[in-house]
Formats: C-alpha cells, structure tokens, sequence
C-alpha cells in the first residue's frame, strides 16, 4: 500500500479492516474481473522492513486469487498478471477511483506469494 493507504489503514479499528478488505476485494474482483468469491484474503498484513525508518511506512496485505472451479473464467496466472497491470498503470484504470483500492502501491503492483506461487 502507499504510504497514504497504511495511514488511513493503520487508523481503522476491527470493524474498518473488516470492511477495508472486503471493499478491496469486491473492488478487484469488478476490475480484473472475476467472481468476487476468487478473490480471498486472511486479513493479515505486514509492514514492509526494507523501507528506512525515517520514511513513510509502508504495508503489505495478504490477498489471494483462487483458481476457477468452473472453467469459464481466465486462470490465476491471467488474473494475477491483469491485476498486476491494472495497479501498476491505476492512472488509467478502474484501480484509482476504487475506496480501498486507490491505495495500492503502483510501485509495488500485485505480487503471489505462499500456496499460490508458481
């Protein structure tokens, strides 16, 4: 997230992450898009620690595009890479004028880490 995001995201209580990662994911999922229910999370985050302490934190969040069941939409490998493009150029994208996913980091796009990583 930019440092703006985990600003307003560090500001919620439990009730505003809850409702954070669900904007976020239905905001993807119209996006990419895909079936809302493909796009999961466990609502962890983690700060990111290669950023020098003296500038703006930053984090990342834990979110998840599940392989199709139904064989009619594109694959997680399609996904993943339409997400990626669609954070890194949000400028001209839906990804901007999203409530919660406006604060992607361009920088950073949409990396797969753990059991989806190939």
């Amino acid at each position: 997230m930019t440092p703006e995001g985990t600003k307003y995201f560090e500001s919620l209580d439990d009730d505003g992450y809850k409702d954070f990662y669900m904007k976020l994911k239905q905001e993807l999922a119209d996006a990419i898009p895909v079936s809302s229910n493909r796009i999961t999370t466990n609502e962890n985050f983690e700060f990111d620690t290669s950023i020098p302490s003296e500038l703006p934190k930053k984090i990342f969040l834990s979110i998840n595009i599940e392989k199709d069941e139904t064989k009619q939409e594109r694959s997680v490998s399609s996904a993943v890479n339409d997400l990626d493009h669609l954070i890194r150029n949000q400028f001209i994208t839906v990804i901007s004028l999203g409530e919660s996913s406006k604060y992607l980091d361009k920088e950073f796009g949409y990396k797969r880490f753990g059991k989806n990583h190939s």
